[in-house]
């Protein structure tokens, strides 16, 4: 009888799948569903007509299935527990390294990294799993993951088995890979992020990039809320107006659009610009509206544009070699940027679909969650390499999706220096029918009012630090004309990109 079947045996009364890990050192979920269902199918094979057999215990390992035997270890304080353990060993390997570096040795650690890893129980158990192996039918030879020799995700061996071993790896990857352990490790620890639980939000990630995702929805709102940006709001009385348009049928709104206002005689852009654009807005929906234009699909029809900032980034190891000048890669397309057209400088991007298939539509989560908080990220990238002296906190980028008449807007902001934040606001959908103008319809238009007061602030600060720097004494003028350092120039941050020049392939990358 082998350990974990003697152990079930033992417990199967008040099973707790959580000490089932602890005990057997099972630090992953696929290894401990594979140990779990090895030790009920041998049970579930026993004679109940055999002398001594427990009748209920046999009966108990009959009613699992493969949905039960999931659910058991899908537990929140399983996922914690798993985490936890191969914390601790991605923390090993980050000390291997440096002591490897320090030329030291390293056999203490090799030492602690397989007890942690449970190596030394698979020494023990060895013969057991064969024994076992011959009760339920061989069910653990054939189990895709040892469950008690978890391997790391990035190892050969674990690679090799999932169909992706590095033999065949491309170079291309294994750099990635290398470039962003590099880079975690070159990370000052003063300027991280730490919640009050004591969790480092950069070591998460990383760490999240390896094995498992564990924020608590607590610290999540932590990071929600740290250095949080302030959201514009809409004058009283621009919005009292808006709100003049709130009517339910065709003819009250345009009675309301023709009905005359003072600045129509004497109209000022300085402060009568937002009320005239939310006059002009409501008449061109309300034309709209009109003709039923809502009430059908359309294709899309925008003209994408390239951006300038995820160029940068995919051409940031570009360089004039000797022989050969690789083609300039383009940046991401997208269908809309908002940008300052002198100053080449970007503030957000928008993507549009020709319909809304729901929030986990296809074309949605590629280039919501994908393709443009990316290249929003490669903008607030260039922002800050253009702007340093501009206050981190400060800066952002924005982002609009839109599907049919849904549409989210993204803010993408850095709370503090190695995090980049992505925050989505609460869709808004324009209603296909006009007696919910008010509700659909004033909602996008306070929705967009709002997002370009954000571009403005973000636009007046890039502007700000601009003219400050040359807004004292006459020795700036030397900066200009002295030898830029190939080492001063900050790279982008290495990110994940495709090798495009014109194909449209890989958009998402």
């Amino acid at each position: 009888m082998t350990k974990s079947v003697a152990y079930v045996e033992g417990n199967y009364s008040n099973f707790n799948a959580l000490k089932f890990c602890k005990q057997l050192s099972i630090i992953n979920k696929p290894g401990a569903v594979s140990k779990f269902e090895s030790c009920v199918s041998a049970i579930a094979k026993r004679s109940v007509k055999t002398k001594g057999a427990d009748k209920d215990l046999i009966k108990w390992a009959r009613n699992h299935n493969k949905a039960t035997i999931d659910s058991l270890f899908a537990t929140s304080a399983v996922a914690q527990y798993f985490y936890d353990e191969n914390r601790k060993v991605l923390a090993l390997k980050e000390k291997t390294h440096y002591v490897k570096a320090l030329g030291s040795s390293i056999d203490d650690l090799d030492a602690d990294i397989d007890k942690v890893q449970g190596k030394e129980d698979d020494k023990n158990e060895a013969e057991l799993d064969n024994n076992e192996d011959q009760v339920d039918g061989g069910a653990a030879a054939t189990s895709p993951t040892d469950a008690t020799s978890p391997r790391d995700a990035t190892s050969p061996e674990n690679a090799a088995g999932e169909g992706h071993n590095e033999d065949h790896e491309s170079t291309y990857i294994r750099d990635l890979k290398n470039n962003f352990q590099e880079t975690y490790r070159r990370m000052d620890n003063t300027k991280k992020l730490y919640l009050s639980t004591g969790k480092c939000v950069e070591d998460e990630i990383y760490c999240f990039a390896k094995k498992y995702h564990v924020f608590s929805d607590e610290e999540l709102n932590e990071i929600e809320d740290f250095n949080e940006k302030p959201t514009p709001e809409m004058p009283i009385p621009l919005r009292d107006y808006l709100n003049q348009f709130n009517k339910t049928t065709t003819a009250d709104i345009r009675k309301e659009i023709f009905r005359p206002m003072e600045f129509d005689d004497n109209y000022n852009p300085q402060t009568h610009y937002y009320y005239d654009w939310i006059r002009s807005s409501s008449y061109r929906l309300l034309m709209e509206y009109e003709a039923g234009s809502f009430l059908v699909p359309h294709h899309e029809e925008w003209g994408e544009v390239s951006s300038s900032s995820s160029s940068c980034r995919k051409n940031q190891d570009r360089h004039c070699n000797s022989v050969d000048l690789s083609r300039k890669k383009l940046g991401t397309k997208c269908d809309m940027i908002f940008k300052d057209a002198m100053a080449f400088t970007e503030y957000g991007a928008s993507e549009t679909g020709m319909k809304f298939e729901g929030e986990n539509g296809s074309k949605l989560i590629n280039e919501g969650f994908l393709k443009l908080p990316k290249t929003l990220k490669d903008m607030l990238d260039f922002l800050y390499l253009n702007y340093p002296h501009a206050p981190i906190d400060r800066l952002e980028t924005i982002g609009y999706i839109h599907a049919g008449l849904f549409s989210q807007v993204l803010r993408v902001d850095r709370p503090s220096p190695y995090i980049t934040r992505i925050t989505r606001l609460q869709p808004a959908t324009i209603s296909p029918h006009v007696s919910l103008f008010g509700a659909s319809v004033l909602s996008c238009l306070h929705i967009t009012y709002i997002v370009g007061q954000i571009v403005k602030y973000v636009q007046d600060i890039c502007n700000d630090v601009a003219t400050s720097s040359t807004s004292q004494d006459s020795s700036w003028l030397t900066t200009r004309v002295k030898r830029r350092h190939q080492a001063a120039l900050t790279p982008f941050p290495k990110t994940s990109t495709s090798d495009s020049t014109k194909r449209r392939k890989s958009q998402f990358l």
